[in-house]
């Protein structure tokens, strides 16, 4: 054998084991991407979670702050009229059963739609003149309970006790 044959042999050796290392850590770094790229995509999937709880319970939240708010303008019309607290809250929460279902529990659900209802209900019957507006004067004493001023006052004082109720069970739901 020729030296110019060995070094030969001996060069391609060495190719051939530097190939071999390569193929190695090739695999190796294929390997260490997919496992990077995987739990890129499960933080991917966490924070959307995350965000989406975290916009869930901003929704809940929402949604029983304008229950209070409700609550509040109610209470404040059994022994004065209010009537700008009436003009300034919602007579919807704006959310579908769709949305609701997905926010609350069935029981939680069933309570705010009561609540909502009961509200309108109020409305119509106490604040709403024949257009639709709110009324800013009412008839009679306060201290009658046959006259429009006393039936507001005594139907407010209703409402909010059942408001009461309705809040405590919302709490226990939620």
């Amino acid at each position: 054998m020729t030296l110019a044959y060995s070094i030969l042999l001996f060069c391609t050796l060495l190719l051939t084991v530097i190939s071999l290392l390569i193929y190695v850590q090739q695999k190796k770094l294929k390997a260490a991407i997919l496992t990077l790229t995987d739990s890129l995509k499960e933080a991917e999937r966490t924070a959307a979670t995350d965000a989406e709880t975290a916009l869930k319970e901003e929704r809940r939240a929402h949604l029983l702050l304008l229950c209070y708010r409700l609550r509040e303008a109610v209470a404040k019309q059994q022994f004065d009229i209010h009537a700008h607290l009436i003009s300034d809250t919602p007579t919807s929460h704006g959310l579908s059963e769709a949305n609701l279902a997905e926010l609350f529990s069935a029981e939680a659900a069933l309570v705010i739609q009561r609540y909502w209802s009961a509200y309108r209900h109020y409305l119509e019957a106490h604040w709403l003149d024949q257009n639709g507006a709110v009324k800013t004067v009412f008839r009679g004493k306060a201290e009658l309970a046959d006259t429009e001023l006393g039936r507001l006052h005594l139907a407010s004082k209703e409402l909010v006790k059942q408001f009461d109720k309705w809040l405590i069970q919302l709490e226990k739901a939620t």
